[in-house]
């Protein structure tokens, strides 16, 4: 559900019956920077070949790296690159660029197909009790038809309808998934850990929910949904949403009762413990504790 900024796991599976060759991302790299990711890399086998991709550059190389049979010191040489490789790669930076300027263009794109995509769908069968909205207070509307940072949070059909939402309106990202595949088949190789910068295109995108939350998301590790960068989600009363139980501790305040509720039943999910009477007045703020049990307890306070 949650993800922390690095790093970003991508997963491409190929059926072809020759060897794999790696590939290691290293960006705006020297030569022995190169050497030193595959040298670590070969695992100690005599001969490895590996693409490198440099998404700073828009670059793929590939070499081979052997050991000296004399000395037992690695010697890594670049190989030219496969032409339909080549041709491949060449395809995959494209389409990359063209989905970094469609983000630039649109740096509200993500905030507006929630606000006026199809993305209610994934949350229509919530019962009332299941889907609170934010209400009272400048900061956070009170509107029944709000998709919340909270249900982004806790909803992995929500998050799967926007990223499907986002590659049906914009037939440039899904061409930028079939790009990176297809050069993925092209030089039969997987790929391993991904930095956020390197992943499928411009990420991580800031998203504005109508319910004033926000949240920075991530492509989740199987490229068919988005996940939340750790530590960038906050709610319509800039509390920083927690990710695990242990981030529930400290002060957090509410400008009124939904709002507070929306906290609590998003607590409850960590298995945290809420207590302390119901307020009347319009400001709210709990204290999150850790007990001796090592669970955490909140206990509201009225202002």
């Amino acid at each position: 559900m949650l993800k922390s900024f690095l790093p970003l796991m991508l997963l491409v599976f190929t059926s072809s019956l020759i060897a794999e060759t790696k590939m290691i991302e290293c960006n705006s790299c020297s030569f022995n920077q190169i050497q030193g990711k595959i040298i670590a890399s070969a695992g100690n086998k005599p001969i490895t070949f590996h693409y490198v991709i440099d998404f700073d550059r828009d670059l793929l190389t590939r070499y081979k790296a052997t050991i000296d049979q004399e000395n037992g010191v690695y010697r890594v040489n670049q190989l030219t690159l496969p032409l339909d490789v080549n041709e491949a790669a060449e395809q995959y930076f494209t389409s990359k660029r063209s989905v970094k300027i469609l983000f630039d263009e649109n740096p509200t794109l993500l905030s507006d197909l929630i606000s006026y995509g199809n993305t209610s769908s994934s949350i229509q069968n919530f019962s009332n009790d299941e889907f609170f909205i934010f209400t009272n207070g400048s900061q956070c509307p009170n509107s029944e038809t709000d998709k919340g940072v909270y249900d982004f949070l806790s909803t992995s059909s929500f998050r799967a309808q926007l990223f499907n939402d986002m590659k049906a309106l914009y037939p440039t990202i899904q061409s930028l998934f079939n790009a990176w595949n297809g050069l993925a088949a092209s030089a039969n190789t997987t790929m391993g850990v991904l930095s956020v910068e390197g992943g499928w295109f411009a990420v991580p995108q800031k998203v504005n929910f109508p319910d004033g939350g926000k949240a920075s998301v991530v492509v989740s590790n199987n490229g068919s949904s988005f996940e939340v960068v750790s530590g960038s989600a906050f709610d319509c009363n800039n509390n920083q949403i927690p990710t695990s139980e242990g981030e529930f501790r400290g002060n957090f305040s509410f400008s009124g009762r939904y709002s507070y509720q929306e906290f609590m039943e998003y607590g409850a999910l960590f298995g945290v413990h809420f207590n302390g009477s119901v307020c009347r007045a319009d400001f709210y703020m709990t204290m999150c504790t850790k007990l001796g049990n090592g669970h955490y307890s909140c206990s509201l306070q009225c202002n």
